[in-house]
């Protein structure tokens, strides 16, 4: 048996912390030599404020297909001249 004293309180950041079924999309687009990636800005915790690939949880019932275009589709409503989260990252 182990001994509670010695195992801190599991903290979690969401509200069912169970096993889930996530997508991240990791899209490429060729500028002429430049090869550039999409990037969101994190808006909710953990992470809030960090660049990361668009993604979230599969709803029950979704193919992670449908899960892929649902998470995308927020990003592309932006338009493609919008600027005002972009970011030139030298890899």
């Amino acid at each position: 048996m182990k001994n509670p004293a010695k195992s801190p309180a599991k903290q979690y950041c969401y509200d069912h912390p169970r096993p889930a079924l996530t997508v991240d999309i990791v899209l490429f687009h060729r500028s002429g030599v430049d090869l550039e990636v999409l990037l969101i800005k994190r808006g909710r915790e953990p992470f809030k404020g960090r660049w990361a690939f668009p993604g979230g949880f599969v709803d029950k019932d979704e193919s992670l297909e449908a899960a892929a275009v649902r998470e995308l589709l927020p990003q592309r409503l932006r338009g493609p001249g919008d600027e005002s989260n972009r970011r030139d990252v030298n890899c």
